[in-house]
């Protein structure tokens, strides 16, 4: 696990932990103090696929740079750093860092954040060389060129051939947000295709989670669409090889004041793509898992979790072949929140 931990009211770290899968104790503990000894935040963590590395990036105080992507890789048995690499944008504005993966063969880490190549904030996508640190290559995005790009999440195709980033998109002059995704060519840092989903005129949609299908095909994209004092949850299918819109799946209802769709998560073999989010219904905040049919975005299941006029908000969902994992924090009634951990049987 990784995140940020604090020495004092003005200087965090990184703070990365092993914990032994069995028993929980803890194995090794790591930080990263940035340049500056100012606020350093982790926000996302990858393990290569042979197990032998820990890459988590997130942003770091750079000083005269700003914030800064900050990336680093640990050996996942003694937690020894191995190298760092730091990436700041021409303009030396607030560069940050959101989500990182890594090639199936485990030769390139993919980092994406929001950074600022001018004066609004792009996609601005890296190639890193696992074995060094070493910046291979680096590629931006603006949808519009006259508004701000924040990129939520990252995944790479199973033959690691494209690296796909997608986030929030606002439409110009700085006017409501949509979904928007891009292709990027694994090798090269070439960019392929760029889409973005409009749910209607004025409307606004905020992208959460990204995941692409077993077979490479398909990639979809969840998050939550806005229209006046009405949200839903709003899932959409795209292409994998050109971007083409294949399905949009919005959920909610008249009970639902609020259903903002926050994580998804695919079975192993495919065949299921579940949606974690909230809802609300009158002073009860809960969590709400979806099942979809991937090809069609035809709904096959919902579960419902929350107690009356409590505040459960979900965080994140996993999935294996007969189970499906839903986890947040749920308010204990009395002083504070509790975590909250669901099971379900998938289907």
């Amino acid at each position: 696990m990784t995140g940020e931990s604090y020495n004092s009211p003005d200087d965090s770290d990184y703070a990365t932990v092993a914990m032994d899968a069995a028993s929980g104790s803890i194995r090794w503990t790591a930080r990263y103090d940035g340049p500056a000894h100012g606020h350093d935040h982790a926000n996302s963590l990858v393990i290569t696929p042979e197990g032998s590395e820990v890459i988590v990036t997130g942003y770091s105080d750079g000083g005269a740079t700003d914030n800064d992507y900050a990336t680093v890789a640990y050996g996942a048995e003694s937690g020894t750093e191995l190298w760092s690499s730091r990436f700041t944008g021409p303009a030396n504005a607030s560069d940050v860092a959101v989500a990182v993966s890594v090639s199936p063969d485990g030769q390139k880490a993919f980092v994406t954040g929001h950074a600022y190549v001018s004066d609004n904030g792009d996609f601005v996508t890296l190639a890193l060389a696992t074995s060094s640190g070493a910046l291979l290559w680096e590629s931006a995005f603006a949808a519009t060129g006259t508004s701000d790009d924040f990129p939520t999440d990252l995944a790479v195709s199973p033959d690691g051939s494209t690296v796909f980033a997608a986030g929030d998109s606002q439409l110009p002059p700085y006017g409501p947000s949509n979904y928007a995704v891009v292709a990027i060519d694994a090798a090269s840092g070439r960019r392929l295709w760029a889409r973005r989903y409009d749910p209607a005129r004025g409307h606004r949609a905020y992208a959460q989670d990204l995941e692409v299908s077993r077979d490479g095909s398909s990639i979809y994209l969840t998050g939550y669409a806005v229209s006046g004092s009405r949200i839903e949850f709003a899932t959409v299918a795209f292409g994998a090889q050109t971007g083409s819109p294949l399905w949009v799946a919005r959920f909610g209802s008249p009970d639902y004041v609020v259903a903002e769709g926050y994580a998804e998560a695919l079975s192993p073999d495919g065949k299921r793509l579940y949606v974690t989010g909230l809802v609300t219904q009158g002073f009860s905040d809960g969590y709400a898992t979806l099942s979809y049919e991937p090809l069609t975005g035809e709904l096959v299941g919902e579960q419902f979790y929350g107690e009356p006029e409590m505040l459960d908000y979900p965080s994140d969902v996993a999935v294996t072949s007969t189970m499906v994992f839903v986890t947040g924090k749920a308010t204990t009634g009395v002083d504070g929140w509790d975590y909250a951990t669901v099971a379900y049987a998938a289907g």
